[in-house]
């Protein structure tokens, strides 16, 4: 079986790929069997042809797409021969390894560099963090390319979004090594401390990637587009580093962050069903709004309001005074933080929603509360691009049937063509505070606790 797997893989993958005299997605349909070759139904139809946003580039951009998914085919055999050697083991150390990668995992560093190491550095990471999710989930939503094909893979883990590229691949090169090399510029370490920081990056980095491939959740093509294009924003956030302090610390392009923060909003493209990458997105930008605010408001009234490493200590502080302080802030600086996001989002949530619900009605709703998607964003046998249904014509005279207007739905958005989604401004208002809060609120907290050196 697995053989065959592998042996059906490469074969659609050279159809698709090497091939342009038929349409690639008839060539699949035929190498998967003669199920996937019957007439197709007008339901399955409607729900199974995935269009894009890149679609709207015409011939280049179906071309494009075509040959991304036959990229991401091409891997599959990599993938069953990985899952292969799975063992319980391996698969709980490669979950808890996954956690690396994940959002809750990077705003924990991003609150301890605040409250303890430095805050330029907490600034600069919170802002190349929200750069790379803003690359890769545009990425997701513009391509809607779908994550491995299952079966044959077989997915650890299910998620409800789109594959390619892979977000936690490009932040974890991206945010990993612009820390490595943000201490070894401004920080004096000795060549010891140099080359284990240099081992233990590399470790996390792979780590992140491998995990990707071992969870069957990413095709190779994923993984390496997506820590190629985290080497890309790196290089270039590395050079352009202190102008993007400068923008978020200086007082008169304040009040246009905003601004920004809302046009890259409804500049990104829509999944298409229901999915979270726009809302990570939105939280992101909210947050480094609410860092800016807070640090030009640090620099004007609260000049001493610095993290623990930055503040003038005695010679004589013991190393366990200064990890138990740090660790008391960590601990006590993340029960307030999210106490006070849980409250602003109880607060702001009912007041937007039903603010915007009397403006434009029922065109209003909240994708939180929208029942988790039940279709597939993996790679089945009856994913299709649009244009695909020109194959089935070949086949089936009862294609030809379906109506204009059934068609013309096909190519339309499932969930909120003519809908606002609710949860965009919220998430937005709630971010911005809680970055000001994380970065000026707990702060002077600390020092009302005298949690201080």
């Amino acid at each position: 079986q697995q053989a065959e797997a592998s042996r059906l893989s490469f074969q659609i993958f050279c159809d698709i790929f090497l091939s342009s005299s038929r349409p690639p997605l008839a060539m699949t349909e035929r190498r998967l069997g003669k199920e996937a070759a019957e007439p197709v139904k007008e339901t399955a139809d409607l729900e199974n042809i995935v269009p894009a946003p890149i679609d709207r580039l015409g011939d280049a951009g179906s071309w494009c797409r075509e040959r991304l998914l036959a990229c991401s085919l091409y891997g599959t055999p990599l993938l069953v021969a990985v899952q292969r050697y799975r063992t319980p083991t391996c698969t709980a150390f490669m979950k808890a390894a996954g956690i690396l990668g994940e959002e809750e995992f990077y705003t924990v560093i991003i609150c301890f560099l605040i409250w303890v190491v430095e805050v330029r550095l907490a600034l600069l990471f919170g802002a190349l963090m929200c750069m790379g999710f803003i690359v890769a989930n545009f990425l997701k939503n513009f391509l809607r390319l779908p994550r491995p094909a299952s079966p044959p893979v077989k997915p650890l883990v299910r998620l409800n979004d789109w594959g390619f590229p892979s977000h936690h691949s490009l932040n974890g090169v991206a945010l990993p090594w612009y820390l490595y090399f943000y201490v070894c510029e401004h920080w004096q370490l000795t060549a010891l401390q140099q080359t284990v920081s240099f081992f233990a990056v590399c470790i996390w980095s792979s780590l992140v990637m491998f995990d990707r491939l071992y969870l069957g959740v990413h095709s190779p093509a994923d993984v390496l587009t997506g820590g190629f294009l985290g080497c890309a924003l790196l290089a270039v956030f590395m050079q352009f580093d202190a102008v993007v302090e400068s923008i978020l610390t200086t007082k008169e392009m304040l009040w246009s962050l905003p601004v920004w923060a809302i046009l890259l909003t409804l500049a990104h493209p829509d999944s298409g069903r229901p999915t979270i990458t726009r809302l990570e997105t939105v939280s992101l930008l909210g947050i480094v709004v609410g860092f800016a605010i807070a640090e030009n408001r640090i620099k004007q009234r609260y000049p001493v309001m610095l993290s623990l490493l930055e503040m003038p200590m005695e010679t004589d502080v013991s190393m366990h005074k200064i990890v138990a302080m740090a660790v008391a802030r960590v601990v006590l600086g993340m029960i307030l933080l999210e106490s006070a996001r849980q409250i602003m989002k109880m607060i702001f949530r009912p007041l937007v929603f039903y603010t915007m619900k009397a403006i434009f009605g029922d065109k209003v709703y909240a994708c939180s509360k929208l029942p988790k998607s039940t279709v597939s964003f993996y790679n089945k046998k009856n994913y299709r691009l649009p244009g695909s249904e020109k194959a089935f014509d070949e086949e089936s005279s009862s294609d030809l049937l379906i109506s204009e207007n059934e068609k013309s739905h096909r190519y339309s958005n499932t969930f909120t063509d003519d809908h606002i989604d609710a949860d965009i401004p919220v998430k937005l208002i709630v971010y911005i505070l809680t970055g000001w809060v994380g970065m000026e609120g707990i702060p002077y907290a600390f020092q009302l606790l005298r949690l201080t050196l």
